[in-house]
């Protein structure tokens, strides 16, 4: 019988070795002597990151404000132009606040093009906002506890404003 358990554990535990434990050096503090080198490692690596994910979030902004100000142009009335001026403000807000960041190459998911010259501006705007605006503000959530207080605390603003806007979609 003792056989038997004895084989069975070396094979459980050969299974679990195989397969990995969890165990991730990177996140082990070093009893206060401070980050191991992996930690250190993957918080640069952080940074770069979030600086990256804000760039690339920043051309979305540009490519929405240029949309919001085409339908605006474009006669939108009452609610809908209220929608659309929060949304322009929001995207100049992120282009002001994190213009440093505008420069690490981001590229745009958002295609403005969709409601330039468009039939009715306006309806191809809610559109665009109805797709875009949940996928944005994942990703801007992913940002929120970012190394850079700047983009952490901007990230959480406009999370908060995008619900918000949401939310008036009904």
């Amino acid at each position: 019988m003792r056989a038997r358990t004895a084989a069975a554990l070396i094979a459980l535990l050969a299974a679990a070795g195989a397969a990995g434990c969890g165990y991730d050096p990177a996140t082990v503090d070093d009893g206060g002597a401070g980050k191991s080198a992996a930690a250190e490692a993957t918080a640069a690596n952080s940074a770069e990151d979030a600086a990256q994910r804000t760039a690339h979030l920043l051309a979305d902004a540009e490519e929405l404000r240029t949309a919001a100000e085409d339908a605006l142009s474009s006669g939108a009335r009452g609610r809908e132009a209220g929608l659309f001026g929060r949304v322009k403000g929001m995207c100049h807000r992120q282009l002001g606040a994190l213009h440093d960041y505008a420069g690490e190459g981001g590229a745009a998911t958002v295609d403005a093009s969709r409601v330039i010259g468009a039939a009715d501006p306006a309806a191809a705007l809610t559109e665009l906002l109805r797709e875009e605006l949940p996928r944005l503000r994942d990703a801007w959530a992913g940002l929120a506890d970012a190394p850079q207080p700047e983009i952490a605390e901007e990230a959480r603003r406009t999370v908060a404003e995008i619900d918000d806007i949401l939310g008036q979609f009904g």
